[in-house]
């Protein structure tokens, strides 16, 4: 199936989504890596890209409410998806070309603007095949990893999951050299839908660098943390004794 980056029949349509399978760890003593499902949704000039899981658990939460439920009805119909652990949205050209907006759940919503800046690439002489489409290969250095990616140009859009951007095809799958973090492409799904768009009016706008800064905190002293946004006494097992928190050191991609 070859697919052309033509334009879409009204702007903000969705035209096809690339699902990728995310393979990452949040913290460095993490023994096991975590797997959940990440789309890419690719409009005319604009796409989206965000947890499966996430976007389902909210849609059902945004039906409930709307048809007049309670947050408490939402949450027991949602509990039929799996609970995702990580939160991000990225919104390219959005709200303007060349800009990227960000956002993020950590017990509060947040949200933050960037330029949306070039990769430079190196084209490898490799090949390979994903999902049936002939790909070839390219490394990139970029926000402190070294990416290798495998991009189809029968699918010529310059995008990919995550931030990775700039080949001359769709990113199938993508690693960093670390081994932490990948993106592996499972299906590409032709549809037509309106894009989505982030509702930040509840959310707090911050820094890529505050971002990573309450993350850091969260994982290295979870107690304070959550002291900082409301949370009051100590957190207990199921013997009602106090919560003995490991310090962890968390990991970015950026």
């Amino acid at each position: 199936m070859v697919m052309q980056a033509g334009l879409c029949q009204e702007r903000g349509d969705v035209k096809f989504s690339v699902h990728y399978i995310a393979h990452f760890k949040l913290y460095a003593e993490a023994r096991n890596e975590i797997t959940e499902e990440r789309v890419l949704d690719v409009g005319d000039g604009y796409s989206c890209f965000y947890g499966r899981w996430q976007q389902k658990r909210q849609d059902i939460m945004d039906s409930v409410m709307a048809a007049g439920g309670n947050r408490n009805q939402a949450m027991v119909l949602a509990m039929d998806y799996p609970i995702p652990c990580q939160y991000y949205y990225i919104y390219n050209n959005y709200p303007t070309a060349g800009k990227r907006t960000v956002t993020d759940q950590i017990i509060k919503s947040f949200y933050y603007e960037e330029a949306i800046d070039p990769i430079q690439w190196t084209i490898l002489d490799r090949d390979t095949t994903v999902m049936g489409y002939p790909c070839e290969m390219a490394t990139c250095e970029y926000r402190n990893h070294r990416w290798t990616a495998c991009y189809t140009q029968e699918i010529p859009v310059p995008l990919g999951p995550w931030k990775l951007h700039g080949l001359p095809g769709m990113i199938l799958s993508a690693w960093d050299d670390s081994g932490v973090f990948a993106f592996e492409g499972i299906e590409i799904r032709q549809e037509r839908r309106q894009a989505r768009s982030p509702k930040l009016n509840n959310s707090i706008k911050c820094t890529r660098n505050d971002i990573k800064a309450m993350q850091r905190e969260m994982y290295s002293n979870p107690e304070d943390f959550a002291k900082r946004f409301g949370a009051t006494g100590k957190g207990t097992d199921a013997n009602g004794r106090p919560i003995v928190y490991k310090e962890r050191t968390a990991l970015f991609m950026d």
